[in-house]
């Protein structure tokens, strides 16, 4: 039978990732001290949103997986969206 090759994340990708991820953390709590108005969740739940996605893609390696499972993985968004739009 047929062998699978698994993705190993370099080591450097994954530091750069993480470096991202404290920086992103940081504008969270930096974003806690302005006053934006509405704007603060918009833009607190874009920072939220870029995390997740780095973390989505990178390290679990949705990225380089098979298309099929980033499929799978975003549409189980939009039914999370549709409880939420239901309750």
């Amino acid at each position: 039978g047929g062998h699978a090759h698994h993705y190993i994340l370099p080591n450097a990708l994954a530091v750069k990732v993480w470096v991202a991820l404290l920086f992103l953390t940081i504008v969270t709590v930096g974003l806690s001290y302005v006053d934006l108005g509405v704007v603060n969740y918009l833009v607190g739940m874009l920072v939220a949103t870029v995390k997740a996605a780095l973390v989505a893609l990178i390290f679990m390696n949705l990225a380089k997986d098979h298309k099929s499972n980033l499929v799978i993985f975003l549409s189980s968004f939009i039914f999370l969206a549709i409880f939420i739009a239901l309750t």
